[in-house]
This record gives C-alpha cells, sequence and structure tokens, in this order.
C-alpha cells in the first residue's frame, strides 16, 4: 500500500526523509511543520502534479529552513509557484527531473542563495525567461537537458558568476548566444564556435 499523504508519526529529530515511490498528490503546511530538522526532502516518483497553491500549498516548505536537498523527480509537475520554494534559504541542490514543466516564471528560484545545482532536464521547458535564474551567485550545475527550448537569450546565464556545468543538450536550440562561451560555460556548443 502507497503512501497518499507524508506520515505524521515519524521521529521530529528526522533530518533525511525518503518518501520515493508512493502516490502523494499534493502537500500541506501542516504536513512538514513537525519535520523542521529536515536537511534532505526526497518526493520522486509520486504523483504531484505541480508546486503549485492546488498541489503543494504556499508555505508548505517555510518551516524547513534547514533544507539542502529537495527531489521532486519523476511527478507531473506542470508549473512552480515562486512563493513555494523561495523560503529554503539553505537549500543547495533542487531536483525537478523528468516532470511536465513548461517554463518557469522569473523570479521563481532568485531567493535561495546557497543554491549550487539545479536539474531540470527531461521536462518540456519551451522558453527561459529573463530572470529566471538571477541572484544565484553560487550555483555550479544547471541542467536543462532534454527539453523544448528552442533560444536562449543573451543574459539568460550572465548572472551566474560560479556556474562550471552547463547542459543542453537535446533540445530544439537553433541559435547560442556568444554570452555562454564568453563565460566559460562548458558546452559541446561552445566548443564548436
Amino acid at each position: 500500500m502507497a503512501l497518499t499523504r507524508i506520515p505524521q508519526n515519524l521521529p521530529i529529530s528526522l533530518t533525511e526523509l525518503d518518501l520515493r515511490n508512493n502516490s502523494i498528490a499534493s502537500l500541506r503546511k501542516s504536513e512538514l511543520v513537525r519535520y523542521r530538522n529536515l536537511e534532505i526532502l526526497s518526493l520522486s516518483s509520486n504523483q504531484i502534479t505541480g508546486i503549485k497553491a492546488a498541489d503543494i500549498k504556499p508555505g508548505t516548505f517555510s518551516n524547513l529552513r534547514n533544507l539542502q536537498f529537495l527531489n521532486l523527480c519523476f511527478n507531473q509537475i506542470t508549473d512552480i509557484n515562486p512563493v513555494t520554494i523561495s523560503s529554503l534559504p539553505n537549500l543547495r541542490g533542487l531536483y525537478i527531473e523528468f516532470n511536465k514543466i513548461t517554463a518557469i516564471q522569473a523570479g521563481t528560484l532568485s531567493n535561495l542563495p546557497k543554491l549550487t545545482s539545479i536539474t531540470l532536464g527531461s521536462n518540456q521547458i519551451t522558453d527561459i525567461q529573463p530572470g529566471t535564474f538571477s541572484n544565484l551567485t553560487k550555483l555550479t550545475k544547471l541542467f536543462l537537458h532534454s527539453n523544448q527550448i528552442t533560444g536562449i537569450q543573451s543574459d539568460t546565464f550572465s548572472n551566474l558568476p560560479n556556474l562550471q556545468k552547463l547542459t543542453l543538450t537535446s533540445n530544439q536550440i537553433s541559435v547560442l548566444p556568444q554570452t555562454p562561451c564568453r563565460h566559460h560555460i562548458h558546452h559541446p556548443v561552445c566548443r564548436h564556435k
């Protein structure tokens, strides 16, 4: 029998909670409030359809001030509400691969000062709005492979001084601006120019 909600009878001292391969479709703030010591939360392979008010309520993660890694891979997520994940000051890794995200609003990821890795590969992202990755000065890895991105604007990656790895493979990009290569982003497309 698969879980449909986050259990409320686990020790409050937990620093890691792995709830992969269940049937959780939505999250409420009240379900995580007792687990404020969490550093790692994995909700991959569930049935979550969005990081928005209907599926993951605003403030759901606000008590998880120590959370460093959030894994939401292999769900049905189509949308990310900026308010939902912006309250995670210690988040270092955000993994939302293999979902159905089509776009990310500007500013959605901008208030995550310690974020070093974002995995958004294998979604349905078609466009990256300016400001999507602003203020992520510690970001070193950004995975955007296997989406439907058709173009990259010249300033998309300009505010990422520590970016070392960028994957854009298996997209529909016809033109890549010169900016990424000037900032020493190592990507096969840049090496051929």
